[in-house]
């Protein structure tokens, strides 16, 4: 959109709508911002449960439960980080003020997490802070790539900044893990040391619109000023519920990757036998998995659609976790790697696409935002719901060497919601719509 003033022409169109021509360079830039939220998360999800489980030993529902406190303040704080900044004005854009704010925030108190770790209620707060931290910038973050992207090449686009994710990941897993077997604080400055180098390459490498003069009007409409709550609302009143459906889809795939996530490593000590940065390595097989099959995942979609490769996914993650009943004890660590592989191919075919789905659904460019915090609100309320629920069933119920199969039973709900999506789909260009029609009459 382009406004006239008194003083001068206000372009404000988004990047994309600038230059629609898919840009690798920018991409890979941009990627660095969930290069340096993914490694943080990574070591956090490997190293925090294990900590605790030595402050309380074996009892997983209260571990658990602490594990999600990130996902708490998430589930709220995200949505509205999102909202606020489809509308920030400032010269730096409306995403960078949010990251250059809470990334060095947050990897200090990263740090700090390796230096409390031996005082319970020390180390609680700590986490409370860090996870606070991490919630301001993670929505914006995530926000910065659609900006930049068009709607026809955001699976591309969220394959390559996944796999920076995931090699993020597989950083931490691998770098992270040998260096917390030596040193455990030397293992957490690696990671604070590379979300710095991450936040200096994407401030200088991605220059956002100036929005100081921009009208969000549009962004401010009734509709929209009571948040993420209104915004449930107006979905659910409409008459056509993809974006429910796909959120429900959303929901119901978290409840079990962010419980296996948070509790994998005390799965691997516990039932396997490995040590602490060995179970932290083991998410090593899940990325690079996930590497690989990003971009695979992302042609699937062009091929298939964007659904159809989701569905792919989650037959895949449901087969591998399934297979996990017969891992017996420690001789079958290569069962458990096989099995995680595996079930790494089927994330990337959910994972590249889904958020790309809830991105084309939104009403209007300038809702980016607010449908990403959508999309965090259903992940967080599972990541809340999914180690509390695994962590009381393998307390309480069928024993912690259960922990891949029940998970597999989210997976299966998640496969029932997709089947009633049938929007989030990219919109045909006008060239595009011609070379089908071109397509058709001479395969005629």
């Amino acid at each position: 959109m382009i406004i006239m003033s008194e003083k001068s022409i206000i372009d404000q169109r988004e990047p994309w709508q600038k230059k629609p021509k898919f840009n690798w360079g920018k991409t890979l830039l941009i990627s660095f911002g969930f290069f340096a939220s993914s490694i943080a998360w990574s070591q956090y999800n490997s190293q925090i449960p294990i900590a605790l489980d030595v402050l309380l030993p074996s009892q997983y529902l209260l571990i658990g439960f602490i594990m999600t406190l990130d996902n708490i303040i998430g589930m709220f704080l995200q949505p509205i980080m999102g909202n606020l900044s489809d509308r920030t004005k400032s010269r730096f854009g409306r995403r960078m003020p949010f990251i250059l704010i809470g990334l060095p925030i947050s990897a200090g108190l990263f740090l700090l997490l390796a230096l409390t770790k031996n005082t319970l209620w020390l180390y609680i707060i700590v986490i409370f802070f860090f996870v606070t931290a991490m919630a301001i910038w993670r929505a914006p973050v995530v926000s910065m790539m659609p900006d930049f992207v068009s709607p026809q090449n955001r699976s591309k686009g969220n394959a390559l900044v996944n796999i920076f994710g995931g090699i993020a990941s597989a950083a931490a897993a691998f770098v992270g893990g040998i260096l917390i077997d030596k040193d455990y604080f030397i293992g957490f400055v690696f990671v604070v040391v590379a979300m710095i180098v991450a936040l200096i390459i994407l401030f200088f490498g991605v220059k956002e619109p100036d929005t100081r003069e921009w009208d969000f009007s549009e962004a401010l409409n009734k509709k929209n000023e009571a948040g993420i709550w209104n915004k449930i609302k107006e979905l659910v009143k409409e008459e056509e519920k993809s974006p429910i459906w796909m959120l429900i889809a959303i929901w119901a795939w978290f409840m079990t990757h962010q419980a296996i996530e948070s509790l994998l490593s005390l799965y691997a000590t516990k039932i396997i036998g490995v040590s602490d940065g060995e179970a932290q390595q083991l998410l090593l097989y899940v990325s690079i998995s996930f590497i690989i099959f990003a971009f695979v995942s992302s042609f699937l979609s062009k091929k298939l659609t964007r659904r159809t490769t989701i569905l792919i996914g989650l037959g895949i993650c449901i087969l591998s976790l399934v297979s996990a009943i017969f891992i017996k004890g420690p001789d079958q660590l290569w069962l458990l790697i096989a099995i995680l592989i595996v079930y790494g191919a089927g994330w990337a075919f959910i994972n590249i696409n889904s958020i790309a789905m809830m991105w084309d659904m939104a009403t209007t460019p300038k809702q980016i935002g607010t449908y990403t915090g959508l999309y965090y609100f259903a992940s967080f309320l599972a990541a809340v719901l999914g180690p509390i629920s695994l962590g009381y069933i393998m307390e309480y119920v069928a024993g912690l060497e259960y922990l891949l199969p029940v998970g597999a039973v989210f997976m299966l709900i998640a496969i029932i919601a997709m089947l009633f999506v049938k929007r989030g789909e990219p919109e045909l260009t006008e060239e595009q719509k011609s070379d089908l029609e071109k397509a058709k009459i001479d395969a005629k």
